[in-house]
């Protein structure tokens, strides 16, 4: 996927969407930004594709390629909301999955091990170092109510 938003951003728009490397461009973009769905083909798109690929692209490819290199196989389905201390919401979908990202999560105690069919390589050797009140702690404020007086 690298090769491929490198060679597509050797060429200029005007290039591709003359070319049948169009149908590159559209292919390429549908599987780093829209999980493989399938997008628009009219010029516009096409131009609105490759301004995204070219600011983003590589990042997304490289994310990508990690993902084919991971350890870990979720259990999950779909996508799973995740509120994180300091990430704010977000949802993770278990195909892009990085192990990077199970780790931090594991060690949060956000996700479990018994959500994952397989777990990252790195986790089994590696004891977890963060220990979640700590994390938490420096985010929460307790606020105690004064007791009112019976009357």
């Amino acid at each position: 996927m690298v090769e491929t938003v490198k060679y597509l951003l050797s060429k200029s728009v005007e290039d591709i969407i003359a070319s049948t490397d169009s149908l590159k461009l559209i292919g390429c973009y549908s599987k780093l930004y829209l999980n493989g769905a399938q997008c628009g083909f009219c010029a516009n798109s096409q131009r609105n594709y490759y301004s995204e690929i070219s600011k983003t692209g590589l990042k997304m490819a490289e994310k990508l390629e990690a993902v084919k290199t991971r350890t870990c196989k979720p259990a999950f389905i779909g996508l799973r909301l995740v509120i994180h201390p300091k990430n704010g919401h977000y949802h993770i979908n278990p195909e892009t999955l990085t192990d990077e990202q199970a780790m931090e999560l594991l060690k949060l105690h956000i996700l479990k091990e018994d959500q994952f069919e397989k777990l990252p390589d790195s986790y089994l050797t590696e004891v977890c170092k963060i220990e979640p009140k700590e994390y938490y702690a420096a985010e929460i404020e307790i606020k105690k109510k004064a007791r009112k007086p019976k009357q």
